[in-house]
């Protein structure tokens, strides 16, 4: 069941049975799924999807996968901000792993030069 309760945001529609869940409705008479949490003292939200290609019953169930989150004390938004560094991070290093070479190659140049005597050679 939706509640129509928010005179400060006509828009939102609340959800009764998952915490934070609401629904945008759209002029256009588009919706949009959101879930709204607090975090570190803010009020953070994420987006889950529009209907009718997301239906309220999957909304719920994100929702409360993300509740479960947040109740845990961990930021959903900022975990997936990490995973998102560190996955683009581990590529960076396999990528440098995979075309850049360990080993310095040298000329037959820079060979020859290191090694030919220098001008103080034999003289001790």
């Amino acid at each position: 069941m939706m509640s129509w309760e928010n005179a400060t945001r006509p828009d939102l529609i609340w959800d009764n049975e998952a915490r934070g869940l609401c629904v945008r409705v759209y002029p256009d008479g588009s919706n949009s799924f959101i879930f709204l949490y607090h975090s570190n003292g803010r009020q953070r939200f994420i987006r889950l999807g529009c209907s009718p290609g997301l239906s309220l019953k999957a909304a719920r169930t994100m929702a409360g996968e993300l509740r479960r989150i947040v109740d845990e004390g961990r930021d959903p938004v900022g975990d997936e901000r990490n995973r998102r560094w560190i996955t683009s991070f581990e590529k960076f290093l396999r990528h440098t792993a995979e075309h850049v070479s360990t080993k310095v190659q040298l000329s037959t140049k820079q060979i020859d030069k290191r090694n030919k005597p220098g001008p103080d050679a034999g003289t001790t």
